[in-house]
């Protein structure tokens, strides 16, 4: 379970793979996406208020949709399950903050290789 991590790490791919090392088959990622005008500068002004004062590493390392996908197909994991409108904030802040930024998915690896 990954939850608001892999954007805190300046390679997310990296960390996914050993998360999946570790896992036999399911992994429960929630995460951000750049996705919208200025998502970019919301979701670094989000993690800055919840994470600087904390001493959290801020590499502001957020992925396009087309960028996770990628990163799926390369790692070989299907979506199960997921969510895009996940409610976080009270109205108007989720239209600022929430606005599909967030998502939580559900993801299953591929069938392992047959050796041969």
């Amino acid at each position: 379970m990954l939850i608001d991590v892999l954007h805190h790490t300046p390679d997310p791919g990296l960390l996914l793979r050993e998360a999946l090392r570790v896992s036999r088959r399911w992994l429960i990622l929630k995460d951000h996406l750049v996705r919208g005008p200025c998502a970019g500068l919301r979701l670094r002004f989000m993690d800055y208020v919840a994470n600087a004062r904390h001493g959290v590493a801020l590499p502001y390392h957020y992925l396009s949709t087309r960028e996770w996908n990628e990163l799926r197909h390369a790692l070989d994991l299907q979506i199960a399950t997921e969510v895009k409108q996940l409610g976080l904030y009270p109205w108007p802040l989720d239209y600022i903050f929430g606005a599909n930024l967030h998502f939580l998915a559900l993801l299953k690896r591929g069938a392992p290789a047959q050796r041969q």
